[in-house]
């Protein structure tokens, strides 16, 4: 019976999530009512009576910077980031080759949550879905996700085909299910206040800064004018407003310093280290203070096991979900083949005309058989990797044939 409510709780947040954010904002994060509901809901920061010190700083278990490059992504980056951050402190890696090494994906809740319609991935993603679905699943590995070569790690994009099948996504989030956030632990460093005619959210400084003295990265999610998203900063300081209409975004904030520009939060954001200052930036504690969205800081915590995939098929199959999650196992060979490191389809095309050659072949006929075999020869690798298989070399040599024959070359 615990389970079932659990299960329909879980349903009724979700749908809720999805009808309270009706309008997405370019940089990928909503500020609206629903939003502001939703975090009023939040356990409130309970006042600490020990003496905070001076500064702190998370920067040590921070992954590197990576970039957005114009997506909608930036709530499923500052999520990934979060919990990257909070496995590195968990496990006190502080070696930045080994935290990359353990990255949580930052494309995953993006792929997993975006609108069907949404192909260029810019419309953005409701940061509390991702939120409610890391308490239960955490998050898979960029390793397991990207593989370390699909965007924001390489210029190809895998949205278009992620998840390949049921199969492949129920792998990964088993994957991610041993290390998940804290939703007991998620507290609002603030609190909303309705002033004249608008909520706005009012931080409570000390609360944020002793969740970051604690070891939390928090999650910032508010509106900023347009002049805090230039490049060139001065000082490595951002200010918040700007010259005309606000954008919805989210980052994370890393650290602290009372002494800092008269007292200051550092932040890190997903516009590559080109940004700010290697992809950093400071905001006053004055200009932080009242807030068109919120701040919430995040725990997480082992499982020590994998998650059950009954009850991932249950998360899979709730309504909402249902309408913007397609599984693409009729995706194009094309895109398939295009996705594919062109270092390996180079070589494996340099290769085969190479020996094409040493059989009398003319160029165009060699090029023609060499596209045909490789593209074949992808594919088949790839349908075999995702059900453990590996191709053999007779089934090489008939798909040779088969490209021998189609090319007229008989």
């Amino acid at each position: 019976m615990t389970n079932t409510i659990k299960k329909l709780k879980l349903s009724i947040t979700i749908l809720i999530l999805s009808f309270s954010y009706n309008t997405l904002s370019a940089q990928g994060v909503t500020i609206d009512e629903g939003s502001y509901k939703w975090i009023a809901e939040l356990p409130k920061p309970v006042k600490s009576r020990s003496i905070l010190p001076p500064s702190a700083s998370l920067e040590n278990y921070a992954p590197s910077v990576i970039d957005q490059t114009g997506t909608g992504m930036c709530a499923s980056f500052a999520l990934s980031t979060i919990h990257t951050m909070l496995y590195a402190r968990d496990n006190n890696i502080t070696n930045i080759d080994e935290i990359d090494k353990n990255r949580f994906s930052p494309t995953f809740l993006y792929y997993l949550f975006k609108d069907k319609d949404d192909i260029n991935s810019t419309e953005g993603m409701i940061p509390g879905l991702g939120i409610v679905y890391m308490s239960m699943f955490g998050l898979p590995s960029a390793s397991n996700v990207e593989e370390k070569t699909f965007f924001p790690f390489g210029d190809k994009m895998i949205g278009g085909c992620y998840p390949y099948n049921k199969n492949d996504l129920i792998d990964d989030i088993k994957k991610g299910s041993q290390y998940v956030l804290d939703i007991n632990s998620m507290t609002s460093c603030g609190e909303m206040k309705e002033i004249g005619q608008q909520e706005i959210f009012i931080v409570n400084h000390d609360a944020l800064k002793s969740k970051l003295s604690e070891g939390n990265p928090c999650l910032l999610g508010a509106s900023f004018g347009p002049d805090f998203f230039e490049k060139e900063q001065e000082f490595c300081y951002s200010k918040t407003e700007g010259k005309s209409g606000a954008v919805g975004h989210a980052m994370v904030i890393v650290a602290y310093d009372d002494n800092k520009y008269g007292g200051s939060y550092k932040i890190l954001n997903s516009y590559g280290e080109d940004w700010g200052c290697d992809g950093y930036t400071w905001i006053k504690y004055k200009d932080l203070t009242l807030l068109d969205g919120y701040i919430i800081s995040f725990n997480s915590k082992d499982t020590y096991k994998e998650v059950d995939e009954k009850e991932i098929n249950n998360f899979l199959t709730i309504e909402s979900l249902g309408k913007v999650l397609a599984y693409k196992d009729d995706c194009p060979e094309e895109e398939l083949i295009n996705n594919e490191s062109n270092d390996i389809y180079e070589q494996m095309m340099n290769e085969c005309k190479e020996l094409a050659g040493q059989f009398g072949l003319q160029a165009m006929k060699a090029n023609e058989f060499c596209e045909c075999f490789v593209n074949k020869s992808l594919v088949e690798a790839y349908v075999n990797e995702l059900f453990g298989e590996t191709t053999s070399e007779e089934r090489f040599t008939e798909l040779a044939k088969e490209c021998f024959v189609e090319c007229e070359l008989e």
